[in-house]
């Protein structure tokens, strides 16, 4: 519930807010969700519900039981559907992340549609194919598109992605792409694949392939998402693009990174120099490693040596820290670290168990840094995946953070 109402609130504020009025894509449960959820003013804004399945369709309007005047919308064809339209899916819990369960198609008897001109794709999915049969259906009118997808389980190339997708869209004139896959003992994808002409006519293509994590990432440039997943010590030394670029992520807020050897002193600098803006800085576990590659994991050092002794280097953008790993949660001396980098640190989401709190207990009467960087922190959420027994008091916390307000989360 608290991922769905973050979203909501994103998709209202970046999307909805801007229109006039708008169309939902399913008239199933995931669709009267998403209504319910929008606030007033927006829930005005929708039109109808638009469906590919004769049932749902065949009841012809959904009644707002909330709403004073118990407003009637109706439910139509999707071939009849106005643009701008927000389509709902399913979600349901895939190990430790969100993972898209698609709809049911239904391609027999399908119109090809004349009016769709601006088209965003967002979320997981591992079927790749359901989107080629969208475009095969409705490429031909598409001049805006923009793909900001998860693929589970399958990595996709250049000449994939041109054939089943370019290749649909004669009137294609902008297009922005991220597409995040991770699939083990997966060969990386050659970059040339994307030096067609085909590809030319768009934004510059960067790859890059993170061996230790699994993982593949493509994206244009300029790069316009406002989150950035899973960076790591390999990025620079990986990356591959079409063409010649400059790195630089200008509307990225939140940056995901990723430990899978010891963080290096080049990496924060690399951030300071590309991610200028950031508010929030995530650190994290790869998601897909064997138990030999996990247990590995956990015994790598978090920082490289020069980095932990170097306190020069600070990033005064980020405001909010997620410490997410199951690991070094306990050491003083990276928390300390961090404190340094972060100097205007006002949310911290970690797990704080008994022996770093002893720790800090210990050295913060002879180091007055420790004591005002924690008084500064005015959020602390606190994270409760790890061994109950160690999760400090109230009073406890308190006595760490005096001015915080505490949260609780099992993440």
């Amino acid at each position: 519930d608290v991922i769905w109402s973050v979203r909501i609130q994103e998709i209202q504020s970046n999307i909805i807010n801007n229109l006039e009025k708008l169309t939902i894509w399913n008239a199933g449960k995931q669709g009267r969700k998403f209504y319910r959820s929008l606030n007033d003013a927006n829930k005005r804004k929708v039109m109808c519900f638009c469906d590919m399945d004769p049932k749902k369709i065949s009841k012809g309007f959904y009644t707002d039981e909330l709403s004073q005047d118990k407003r009637r919308i109706p439910v139509i064809h999707f071939t009849q559907a106005t643009p701008p339209i927000i389509i709902c899916v399913k979600l349901v819990k895939f190990r430790v992340e969100e993972r898209m369960i698609q709809p049911t198609c239904y391609f027999k008897n399908l119109i090809s549609c004349n009016t769709l001109r601006r088209i965003t794709f967002t979320g997981c999915t591992k079927y790749f194919e359901h989107l080629a049969h969208f475009f095969a259906t409705f490429g031909s009118t598409i001049q805006c598109l923009t793909i900001n997808i998860d693929l589970i389980y399958n990595v996709i190339d250049g000449l994939r992605l041109e054939r089943e997708l370019l290749n649909k869209m004669q009137c294609l004139a902008s297009f922005d792409l991220i597409i995040h896959s991770i699939q083990t003992h997966r060969e990386s994808i050659e970059i040339n694949t994307f030096q067609t002409l085909s590809w030319r006519k768009f934004n510059p293509i960067v790859y890059w392939n993170d061996i230790h994590a699994h993982q593949h990432t493509i994206f244009t440039l300029p790069y316009r998402s406002n989150t950035f997943k899973h960076l790591s010590n390999d990025f620079q030394s990986t990356c591959a693009s079409n063409r010649e670029v400059f790195l630089y992520f200008e509307r990225v807020r939140t940056l995901s990174l990723l430990v899978t050897t010891p963080l290096t002193l080049e990496t924060f600098e690399f951030i300071a120099k590309s991610f200028p803006n950031i508010k929030t800085l995530e650190l994290t576990n790869p998601i897909e490693l064997s138990r030999f590659e996990l247990k590995h994991n956990r015994t790598i050092s978090l920082l490289s040596d020069v980095f932990l002794s170097n306190n020069t280097l600070q990033l005064p953008s980020i405001v909010k820290f997620c410490f997410l790993l199951r690991s070094h949660y306990d050491n003083y001396q990276i928390l300390r670290r961090f404190l340094h980098l972060l100097p205007n640190l006002v949310y911290l989401q970690m797990f704080i168990g008994r022996s770093l709190f002893h720790e800090i207990l210990k050295y913060e009467h002879e180091d007055n840094f420790i004591r005002s960087a924690l008084n500064r922190i005015e959020t602390l959420q606190m994270v409760n995946f790890y061994d109950g027994k160690n999760i400090l008091t109230h009073e406890e916390i308190h006595n760490l953070f005096p001015n915080a307000k505490k949260l609780f989360s099992g993440r």
